[in-house]
């Protein structure tokens, strides 16, 4: 443990570098994976935290609504995820740095708001 100490006296591991884990949820129109202003509002400030933060990862997961079926719901969910990617890398954010989750469909989806979503956690995930 000890040996250790000196490599990590040269490493200055703040804050600047690993924040906690900052959520953003956009939420899209029934049956859309297109972004509106308010949706690519929050994105732009996803991206701009992201910014800030360059050694955090970035987490990206989108949401389909089970009730259309689960094929049609993974299939809005990854296009979802899709577009906040691209809209992420748009304003800036190293697309290496993104990780797609897969698509959330299923029990874990509370309603249909809630399955109209895309998540973008910057940080470490909880």
């Amino acid at each position: 443990m000890l040996a250790v100490l000196p490599f990590l006296a040269g490493c200055d591991l703040t804050a600047q570098q690993m924040p906690p884990s900052h959520p953003y949820f956009v939420f899209f129109a029934p049956d859309s994976a297109a972004l509106d202003g308010t949706g690519r509002t929050i994105v732009a400030d996803a991206a701009a935290y992201a910014k800030v933060y360059p050694l955090a990862p970035v987490a990206v997961t989108g949401y389909g609504d089970p009730a259309v079926g689960a094929a049609d719901a993974a299939r809005m969910a990854r296009l979802r995820a899709d577009a906040l990617v691209k809209e992420l890398t748009a304003d800036g954010v190293d697309a290496r740095r993104i990780a797609v989750r897969p698509p959330a469909v299923g029990a874990d989806v509370a309603s249909s708001q809630a399955a109209r979503r895309g998540d973008i956690i910057v940080g470490l995930l909880p």
